[in-house]
């Protein structure tokens, strides 16, 4: 009998081979898997059980050449050899990436993975955070897709605060040109849900905003700097209506906003970068218990003048420089 890392070697050949889209090498590594899988449950032999590592780099390859189906019979498969049948067990969180693919298949059809593993908020969460994770231009659309099951799920999967700003995020990480305006969408629909008392539980917080700010950093809009400015206004105003600290802008939100202004590529937004950035170090030095820039922050002015047509962006970007050299050694 082949012993098991003979079994493994040829898998992760044909794995990898996979990896460059072949769908026939996705399928081998798995009618392999499945034979190994056969020998093991025939023997009941320890040494011919799959590692579970297996098991996931072929549902990852399965998902990566979009064979879809036969990634969830891979996953259903490893269920099965590694966990033991047993009800009364703890609902069990997906783990790996490759699982996420099998959550999305099954997810149009029924709310539960398996009768014993039944699906939480949590696993939706992590689905649409990796959808995010992979920056493919439809991620956006598929995360909010879930979001749009999970709220027609008869309140059985509430979203929280965090579904809306995953989504939010996967649209940032998205190449769509108005990532920026569907990200907008989100909030809006998350605030009024909100205030509609349709989602009690849910508001918007600091990260929703920084969020958003981030995904008109990535898009396509003409003037970026000048709608992240919009929503970080928004959020200052509402902190200091409400006194709410989940709505304190913090030093990802000033080094978004300035990300933002630097992707404009006019002496405006440079200029207005370097404004925001002074004052900054202004409020800083009067009180420290104000939001300190980091070198994130100096880097995205720099990088705004560096951008900018202005004539002397040279000389404005070096002054920069110096001055964060200078709180270096102070």
């Amino acid at each position: 009998r082949p012993p098991a890392s003979l079994f493994e070697t040829i898998i992760m050949s044909w794995c990898r081979q996979a990896q460059v889209s072949n769908t026939v090498a996705a399928k081998r590594a798995m009618n392999l898997l499945l034979r190994m899988e056969e020998l093991f449950e025939a023997t009941r032999n320890e040494a011919l059980r799959p590692r579970m590592s297996l098991y996931n780099q072929v549902i990852q390859v399965l998902n990566d050449v979009g064979s879809g189906e036969d990634a969830f019979t891979i996953f259903e498969h490893r269920d099965r050899v590694y966990r033991p049948v047993d009800s009364t067990l703890e609902p069990r969180q997906l783990t790996s990436s490759g699982e996420v693919f099998g959550l999305l298949q099954y997810i149009e059809d029924a709310p539960t993975l398996s009768p014993r593993t039944p699906a939480t908020v949590q696993n939706f969460n992590f689905v649409i955070s990796q959808l995010g994770k992979s920056g493919k231009v439809w991620a956006g659309q598929r995360a909010e897709d879930v979001l749009n099951f999970m709220l027609e799920s008869k309140k059985k999967f509430p979203p929280n605060t965090l579904t809306f700003n995953l989504v939010m995020s996967a649209y940032a990480k998205s190449s769509l040109r108005d990532a920026g305006e569907k990200a907008a969408a989100v909030l809006e629909r998350m605030n009024l849900l909100s205030e509609a008392g349709i989602l009690k539980d849910v508001k918007a917080d600091r990260v929703s905003y920084n969020t958003l700010m981030n995904a008109y950093a990535k898009s396509s809009d003409i003037m970026p700097g000048s709608l992240a400015e919009a929503v970080f206004d928004e959020l200052e105003v509402l902190y200091d209506v409400t006194q709410d600290e989940t709505l304190k802008p913090d030093i990802v939100s000033y080094s978004t906003l300035l990300k933002a202004l630097a992707r404009g590529g006019d002496p405006y937004s440079a200029n207005r970068a370097e404004e925001i950035l002074l004052q900054m170090l202004k409020d800083y030095k009067e009180d420290s218990n104000n939001v300190k820039p980091n070198t994130v922050c100096f880097n995205e002015v720099i990088y705004a003048w560096a951008r900018s047509p202005d004539p002397d962006a040279p000389k404005r970007a070096e002054g920069l420089l110096r001055i964060m050299q200078d709180m270096y050694h102070s």
